[in-house]
């Protein structure tokens, strides 16, 4: 007996979703750009924090880029209540600060990643795929 498959279903790619959140508005856009080009679909953008817990909770995006410094509750307060909310939820940190503590926190609260916000297109598009186990992770 054939199996019958949906062969044109099994070759659509995924569209991988994901939330950005960024107080800069040039940031994002940015990002936005950068990610759509990729193939991905921008569920939303926050500029704050509170803002981004909202979101995160209504939406379930596939990936949460979250900025560590921003009003309305700081990165690491929003990872924390994200990782409360979703255990399985897949962040990464965009940040201006690549301190090794402030890196070492993020990484112990749950967060996948972190992108210094200097490091190029590349770098988070590499993070991306790696945390959504798309890419080699050496």
């Amino acid at each position: 007996m054939v199996e019958y498959r949906n062969v044109v279903d099994m070759k659509r790619p995924v569209v991988r979703s994901v939330i950005i959140a960024d107080d800069d508005r040039l940031t994002r856009s940015i990002l936005r750009s950068v990610l759509t080009r990729a193939g991905y679909s921008i569920l939303g953008e926050a500029e704050t924090g509170l803002k981004t817990a909202v979101l995160y909770e209504e939406h379930r995006p596939d990936i949460l880029l979250l900025d560590i410094d921003m009003p309305g509750g700081s990165g690491i307060t929003i990872l924390r209540l994200i990782r409360e909310m979703d255990r399985n939820a897949r962040v990464i940190m965009l940040t201006g600060d690549t301190t090794p503590k402030t890196v070492s926190v993020a990484l112990r609260l749950g967060a996948k990643d972190y992108v210094s916000k200097s490091s190029g297109e590349e770098r988070l598009l590499t993070a991306i795929r790696k945390t959504l186990g798309q890419e080699d992770s050496s």
